[in-house]
C-alpha cells in the first residue's frame, strides 16, 4: 500500500481536483491504519465530486474502525437512500447492526439475498454467522459452495468462503472438510513471515526488557492536568489471554470495554520502538521521561 499511496499523491501532484485519486488514496492510507489523514481525503474527494458513493461508504469504513458505530450506521442509510441496493452499504450496515447487537436487523438485510441465491460477496462472512445462529448451516453451505464453484468470487471472497465454509462444516462435526477450507483460506493469505526474524526479535525483546531494566526505566510525568481518566491498558502477545481479561474486568459496572485499540502500537511507533532490524541494537535512550510524558499527553 506505500507503492499505491506514492502513485495516488503523484497522480494528485498533476491534478489536485481528481477524486477518484483522492479516494483511493483515503483507502490506502485506511488499510496503514492512518484514520485521520484517511478521512481527510475522503473529505477531498466529496469536495471535488459532490456525492461521490465510494467515498461515503470508505468514510463509513474509517467511522467502524474509529468505533462511531452510530454515525456510519447513518452514514449507510444515507447511501441507501440514494443507492438503495449499493451492496457494499448494505452489506456495511448488516455489519454494524450486528456489531451493535441488532442481530435480527442485521439478518431481515442478509438473509433475503441467501434466499434469492445472490449473495453479495462482501456479506458472506456475516452471512455465515447468521445462518450459524439460525440453524441454517447446511443451506448456507449449498449457497456457498455454489459461489465457490461458479469461480465469480474475488481473491479476499474466496478466503471468506472458505473460512466461513470451515467454521460452517465445523459445526456439522465435518472436520476433515472443515480443515480442508481453513487451509485453502490459509494459502490465499499474503505472507512475509520470517520465523527467524521473529525468533531474534522475540530474544532482544525479552533480553532487553529484564525485571531489572523494567524497575530502572524511565516513566512519564505522573500530573493531575494529563487528559486521562485513567485508562487501564491490557497489552499481551496474540492468545495470551487479554481478550478474557477484559471480558472479566468489564463486569464491573464502573469498567468499560473499549475493545482492541491500537493506541500502545501508535505509542511505540511515535516513540521509535519497533524492531524491524533484527541486527538493531535497541537503547535506552529511545525511552526518556519528557518523550514518555509527551506521548501519553496525545
Amino acid at each position: 500500500m506505500l507503492c499505491a499511496s506514492t502513485s495516488f499523491r503523484r497522480a494528485l501532484a498533476l491534478t489536485p481536483d481528481y477524486a477518484e485519486a483522492h479516494n483511493n488514496l483515503a483507502y490506502a492510507l485506511f488499510e496503514q491504519d492512518q484514520l485521520e489523514d484517511a478521512a481527510a481525503e475522503v473529505g477531498r474527494a466529496l469536495a471535488a465530486k459532490a456525492g461521490f458513493i465510494q467515498a461515503r461508504v470508505n468514510h463509513a469504513l474509517i467511522l467502524i474502525e474509529q468505533e462511531k458505530l452510530q454515525e456510519a450506521l447513518q452514514l449507510y442509510d444515507d447511501i441507501l437512500r440514494d443507492q438503495p441496493a449499493n451492496p457494499a452499504a448494505l452489506a456495511g450496515k448488516a455489519s454494524v447492526l450486528d456489531r451493535l447487537g441488532r442481530r435480527q436487523e442485521a439478518a431481515k438485510i442478509v438473509l433475503p439475498f441467501a434466499d434469492t441465491g445472490s449473495l453479495p460477496h462482501a456479506m458472506i462472512s456475516l452471512y455465515g454467522k447468521l445462518s450459524r445462529d439460525a440453524s441454517r448451516g447446511k443451506e448456507a453451505i449449498d449457497l456457498l459452495e455454489g459461489i465457490e464453484r461458479s469461480g465469480t468470487a474475488t481473491t479476499s471472497a474466496q478466503r471468506s468462503l472458505h473460512f466461513t465454509l470451515g467454521e460452517l462444516l465445523d459445526d456439522l462435526g465435518d472436520y476433515d472438510r472443515a480443515f480442508s477450507h481453513f487451509v485453502a483460506g490459509n494459502a490465499l493469505r499474503p505472507t512475509d513471515h520470517d520465523p527467524d526474524l521473529v525468533a531474534a526479535k522475540t530474544d532482544r525483546t525479552i533480553a532487553f526488557f529484564s525485571a531489572e531494566r523494567l524497575a530502572g526505566l524511565p516513566r512519564a510525568d505522573e500530573r493531575e492536568d494529563l487528559p486521562s481518566d485513567l485508562p487501564v491498558f491490557i497489552v499481551g502477545t496474540p492468545r495470551s489471554g487479554t481478550s478474557l481479561v477484559e471480558q472479566i474486568l468489564s463486569r464491573h459496572p464502573k469498567v468499560h470495554a473499549a475493545g482492541e485499540l491500537r493506541d500502545m502500537m501508535r505509542l511505540a511507533d511515535d516513540l521509535g520502538l519497533h524492531f524491524q532490524d533484527a541486527d538493531r541494537e535497541v537503547s535506552d535512550s529511545l525511552l526518556d521521561r519528557d518523550r514518555l510524558t509527551a506521548a501519553s499527553e496525545t
